[in-house]
């Protein structure tokens, strides 16, 4: 699936309404690929600094689902990102089985989440998710 928006304040509902379609693929990740979405095309308007379109698409393949948020800002830094004043980079990062950020010209924040509920373990408690260690200090 793919959309492109306008970036104002009308698009991450947009987002929403249209992984809304897509709701039986998306099987007991349905409300985290929605949350992810929100966050990430919310984080677009907010962020970009463009008034530039913003392009989502959402594959999925097999047990996975991928969701890509593509704006024309200048990227981020991850972690640097996540240690902000916001929580939706935190909460990205504990739905997703990895992401990151792809800078080319254009900012894409991309997102690999399972499609199989994983039962929480140990490594789950951390603040940002198993094995991301932040610096001390």
């Amino acid at each position: 699936m793919r959309l492109v928006l306008k970036p104002d304040e009308l698009a991450p509902g947009k987002a929403r309404d249209h992984v809304s379609r897509l709701e039986s693929k998306l099987g007991p990740r349905y409300d985290d690929v929605v949350l992810v979405v929100s966050e990430l095309v919310t984080n677009s308007v907010r962020h970009s600094a463009s008034d530039r379109t913003i392009e989502m698409t959402l594959d999925v393949h097999g047990s996975s689902i991928r969701v890509e948020v593509t704006d024309h800002g200048s990227g981020f830094a991850p972690m640097e990102s996540m240690m902000g004043d916001g929580l939706g980079l935190i909460i990205v990062d504990r739905v997703a089985v990895s992401w990151g950020v792809i800078t080319n010209g254009r900012c894409t924040v991309w997102v690999e989440i399972s499609k199989v509920l994983d039962m929480p373990s140990e490594s789950a408690s951390a603040p940002f998710g198993p094995g991301v260690k932040l610096p001390s200090g």
